[in-house]
């Protein structure tokens, strides 16, 4: 027989069921043992009460209720703490209402289960939750007679009728809310846990449709899809940590007990399928996670949102100045980036601090306990960046102190710059155009977050993409010409004058070009003040390859060291300009591709490979370089930025291949750059890929430092057409890994080994 708690309401049902269960609670004889205890009309704390006990008076005790007695005294009903009553001797007071169980061995989902003690005390629960809590309710509440349709673990009507029936039987208030109280009088115990929506990250989150579907995502992920899957594994019961948007060990655990339970694979990936078995819908990416999501080739952000390239974490967003409703810049476009990253903010990344941005910070706000006014102030900082904001002033006082701070802008040309009205408005331009105009629109573009190269007034290939994002993100024609609309979306207002035919040569267009932050173009202006080169190819070097880079650079492709060495990154440079003009992109700097680059012809092709002394480093290489320790959190990260092409070698086997750089905050996350690199490194893994550490040298840039290797494709790619379907990890001194955000002592003894060898 079950033992439950009981009210005065079930008086009459208690002397019927007196005759069937022996056990059934009789009346007891109570005394108050101290004074001015409260006779209070509802089993709980700071309700409101009848009177006062004194010492002494006499009560009957009916039944209990969580900390309560209910007790009638003189007629009147109520109820008092049980460690203010003590029973008359040989006095035994039933802990529960007289409901019998019932017989459910024959029901479906209470298999095993006789007794309330079978079955798990739940969290606080209410309609549109699902998962183990509801399914235990579903359980308790059949077991006792009052739910008698199909235990799903889905709080639905059904579930909330029951509860009703339940809390009326038992005179508790009629919301049909399974609440703290609640679950005391059906188990006799408080709840296992507070409700789902109270806890952190699961704000507002009363059902599945109130999160967003997410991409297929797995160990090692991080941001707002992995946040997503979280709180969709918490509303389901599987998932009961941090929701910190990084998928580490116990998400992946929380994955398999959910593919577990719906007979999936347990493999730990939150894949298309078991997207589908937990939203209902396809992910918002259905690329197969088990290949790594190959159409990520295009998409280089994890959050697979424009404006969240390259942003894997919080630290790779630089901690911005205070801001509010009203501000634009790079201080908003961060703050937005930052507010992505944790899930608050879907709308477009544009530095522009409105309605959707501030709507975002309160959300952050709401769910970190600060004031909720919208305002991205220096607490609201700390709490998402972890760090004071780089400009402490009040924002109160609009960032009066903030004109001094470059750094607001963090770009050469943006001196001075804090919103568009500090930019006059430009006339029309497109691309080849050069001057003050190009130049006002590339400070708006960067002011807005579309344009992230050098602000030199010279509309080349970049200025062209970045004109091309803006108007998609405006519903204009994506023809990367700054027309009259594209400027009036801009600027919010007309241009200065109408698109000529001929470009805006000015008398002086480049007055402020002189510090180019790049050497090699000391003088250069213009693509006349290049002279025309011969042909060349990867492999060359020589005055004629660093004019060709020396225009590239001209023209916004070729954004390396001007070097005279026709390297990856100028067959880069060279392939996107041939694409740019309709050309064959073979990446070789043809008779054709110098006619559209220059205007004229090729030089005579005599000489096209000057002598480069080829044979004069090799047999340098060996006593030059000296393997050095990369101290990846002591300025180590930054020794290789992102982007960059190196090479790797195997200590044990001497193989070389190359490397680029894509993502990683906590080590580096890299791509074999072609089929043949991956060829390599395949066969210095046995021609079977592995997570196993091996000590390799990384050479970049005239250094060679210690590192650690594992092969294992995993996570995104961004490299089309090299066999290699995700990225791999490289590990230096001291660096951590990105799921359990530990240093791994493997990968550090590789380390150690590899600081004994030398290229």
């Amino acid at each position: 027989m079950m033992k439950l708690k009981r009210s005065m309401a079930f008086v009459c049902v208690l002397v019927m069921l007196i005759c069937i269960v022996p056990q059934a609670m009789a009346a007891s004889a109570g005394t108050v043992n101290k004074e001015k205890v409260f006779f209070r009309t509802e089993p709980r704390t700071g309700s409101d009460y009848h009177y006062l006990f004194d010492e002494g008076d006499k009560v009957t005790v009916t039944g209990t209720s969580g900390d309560f007695y209910s007790v009638t005294v003189d007629g009147r009903a109520g109820y008092v703490m049980k460690q203010f009553v003590t029973l008359s001797a040989g006095e035994n007071v039933m802990n529960n209402s007289p409901f019998v169980y019932r017989d459910v061995s024959r029901i479906k989902g209470m298999e095993g289960i006789s007794e309330m003690s079978d079955i798990p005390v739940p969290a606080a629960s209410r309609r549109g939750d699902e998962g183990q809590d509801v399914k235990a309710l579903q359980q308790a509440l059949t077991l006792i007679g009052f739910f008698n349709t199909t235990i799903d673990g889905d709080y639905g009507n059904n579930t909330e009728e029951a509860v009703k029936k339940f809390q009326k039987a038992m005179n508790l208030t009629e919301d049909g809310v399974a609440g703290a109280a609640t679950i005391r009088a059906l188990f006799d115990e408080n709840p296992a846990s507070s409700m789902a929506t109270v806890r952190p990250g699961m704000e507002g989150i009363d059902s599945i449709s109130d999160i967003p579907v997410p991409a297929a995502s797995r160990r090692g992920d991080e941001g707002a899809d992995v946040k997503a899957l979280q709180q969709a594994l918490t509303l389901k019961g599987f998932y009961n940590t941090t929701i910190d948007s990084d998928f580490g060990y116990n998400t992946e655990e929380a994955v398999k007990k959910f593919q577990k339970s719906m007979g999936l694979s347990q493999d730990g990936v939150a894949g298309a399928g078991t997207i589908r078995a937990l939203f209902g819908k396809n992910p918002s990416s259905t690329a197969p996670v088990a290949t790594a999501k190959p159409v990520a080739t295009k998409q280089p952000a994890k959050s697979y949102r424009q404006g969240m390239e390259g942003i894997d974490s919080i630290s790779d967003i630089p901690v911005p100045a205070t801001s509010r409703k009203g501000d634009q810049g790079a201080d908003v476009k961060a703050l937005q980036q930052a507010l992505t990253l944790k899930g608050y903010y879907n709308s477009v990344i544009d530095g522009d601090y409105g309605y959707n941005t501030e709507v975002a910070v309160k959300k952050f706000q709401k769910s970190k306990g600060l004031s909720q006014d919208g305002v991205a102030g220096a607490g609201t900082i700390r709490a998402l960046f972890g760090k004071n904001p780089s400009s402490t002033a009040p924002v109160a006082i609009e960032k009066a102190t903030a004109t001094p701070q470059p750094e607001k802008t963090y770009k050469q040309g943006m001196e001075g710059i804090d919103s568009i009205s500090d930019i006059p408005v430009p006339a029309t331009s497109r691309k080849g155009d050069q001057g003050a105009d190009v130049k006002a629109l590339q400070q708006a573009l960067t002011l807005k977050g579309y344009y992230n190269s050098v602000i030199d007034g010279d509309y080349g290939y970049n200025t062209e993409v970045a004109v091309k994002k803006f108007q998609k993100s405006k519903g204009l024609s994506r023809d990367g010409v700054a027309g009259a609309g594209t400027i009036k979306a801009l600027f919010g207002k007309q241009p200065a004058a109408v698109i000529t035919a001929t470009p805006k040569v000015t008398a002086t267009p480049k007055v402020t070009a002189t510090p180019k932050p790049k050497a090699g173009m000391e003088g250069i202006t213009k693509i006349s003040d290049i002279e025309v080169p011969t042909v060349s190819e990867k492999g060359d070097r020589g005055d004629n390859v660093k004019a060709l880079q020396q225009a590239l650079t001209l023209k916004g492709y070729y954004n390396s060291t001007i070097d005279g060495s026709y390297g990856d990154n100028t067959v880069k440079a060279v392939k996107a300009f041939q694409k740019s003009k309709g050309l064959s992109q073979d990446g070789v700097a043809g008779a054709g591709t110098i006619k559209a680059l220059f205007g004229k012809n090729p030089k005579a092709t005599a000489t096209p490979k000057p002598t480069a002394k080829p044979t004069a480093k090799p047999t340098a290489t060996p006593k030059v370089y000296k393997t050095e320790r990369l101290d990846w959190f002591n300025g180590g990260a930054n020794k290789i930025p992102r982007g960059a092409t190196f090479q790797v070698k195997d200590v044990a086997t001497g193989k070389v291949f190359t490397v680029k750089r894509w993502a990683g905050a906590n080590h580096i996350d890299a791509e074999p750059k072609t089929a043949s690199d991956t060829a390599t490194m395949k066969a210095i893994y046995g021609g079977s890929w592995s997570w196993a550490r091996r000590p390799v040298l990384v050479k970049y840039n005239g250094h060679v430092y210690a590192g650690s290797m594992n092969g294992m494709p995993h996570g995104t790619s961004t490299i089309s057409g090299n066999n290699f379907n995700g990225h791999f990890c490289i590990h230096f001194y001291k660096s951590k890994t990105h799921g359990t955000k530990r240093v791994d002592p493997d990968h550090q003894n590789a380390e150690a080994r590899a600081m004994r060898s030398t290229w």
